[in-house]
């Protein structure tokens, strides 16, 4: 008996070649920015949902409800900032990668120069600043705002007009047409 035959298999890097790879890369770095952007707008949402929450009913609840629904929305916040860290060790991995290629085509090196710039690093830093801004302002919001509601139901004058106005008609002694909500005399009022 013969030995089995080995099946040759080819080489992938032949084929593909350097452009190939170097375009792949640029890819794959752009989709994880967009990856990173998509991230931040579900903390905005979970943010404004938080907001909300706090000025409609939370600001009057207990600290126990408070706490419970600080802690949900941390869990939220902090899966969220899991994925956004992933995604961008990726990218400088995918970033290195890029740089460390040997003849970089001008679109590569474009993308490479951004990102190594001032609007690259303002960038990133607004990111990490803003996720951490967000989730201490609903920490305020929620924990140390009180509201100065225009919902507070002060008594109000009984008179028809603002007094100083030279007309102090109490409202109980105007004639009953003006009592409609139309401001029109009812049917048969002569």
């Amino acid at each position: 008996m013969s030995a089995p035959a080995t099946r040759h298999v080819p080489n992938l890097r032949r084929y593909t070649g350097q452009a190939n790879e170097r375009e792949e890369l640029l890819s794959l770095a752009r989709s994880i920015t967009t990856n990173e952007v998509t991230w931040f707008g579900e903390v905005i949402a979970i943010n404004f949902a938080m907001v909300v929450g706090i000025y409609y009913f939370l600001n009057r609840a207990k600290i126990a409800l408070k706490l419970f629904a600080f802690a949900v929305y941390l869990v939220g916040m902090l899966l969220c900032l899991g994925e956004m860290l992933i995604e961008s060790n990726l990218k400088s991995v995918v970033l290195r990668s890029l740089g460390n290629i040997p003849h970089r085509s001008q679109v590569v090196q474009a993308y490479l120069d951004i990102n190594a710039s001032w609007l690259g690093n303002l960038t990133v830093r607004l990111f990490n600043g803003a996720f951490w801004l967000l989730a201490l302002g609903v920490l305020y919001l929620l924990f140390f705002w009180k509201e100065k509601s225009a919902r507070q139901t002060y008594p109000l004058p009984r008179w028809g007009e603002m007094p100083g106005s030279g007309n102090h008609t109490a409202f109980g002694s105007l004639p009953f047409c003006q009592k409609t909500s139309m401001g029109m005399p009812p049917r048969g009022y002569q």
